[in-house]
């Protein structure tokens, strides 16, 4: 990997498939790949935290010194308690969701209030929804009542 990016070494090798060779391996010694092992752990490449996340999006050089894409994996940004706005709108976006002030702000605060772990994109999908629901049973609400 490291030819490749700082020498500009252009040989055939396939490093996307470093994930799938790492896990045969794993599964051959039966030595369990560490989680937070750079490139195959379960969590490389993934962010979370708010300012970690922002930094991120602006250029993942900051926190990535391989790019995802290069080694078969992709960037995964985590909704939880410790998330910020970036992380909420990015991740709404990417699933084609509306992702306006209003709406990121309410989902982070969903997401915080309720606890929410490493929200998937079905749960955040379900919060969206369950957001848009009860903004029109407000609005429709009379005055006296709100």
């Amino acid at each position: 990997v490291a030819l490749r990016l700082r020498a500009n070494v252009d040989a055939p090798w396939k490093l996307d498939q470093l994930p799938q060779l790492s896990h045969m391996v794993e599964e051959m010694s039966r030595i369990p790949v560490w989680k937070q092992a750079p490139i195959v752990g379960a969590n490389a490449f993934t962010h979370n935290a708010g300012l970690h996340v922002a930094a991120v999006l602006l250029n993942p050089g900051h926190y990535e010194s391989v790019p995802a894409d290069l080694v078969g994996r992709t960037r995964r940004l985590v909704v939880d308690k410790m998330a910020g706005r970036p992380t909420v709108k990015y991740r709404l976006e990417a699933l084609g969701l509306e992702a306006s002030d209003a709406m990121v702000d309410a989902v982070l605060s969903y997401v915080k209030r309720r606890g929410i772990n490493d929200a998937t994109d079905d749960d955040l999908r379900r919060i969206h929804e369950d957001i848009i629901a009860l903004h029109e049973i407000v609005r429709a609400m009379p005055p006296q009542v709100i």
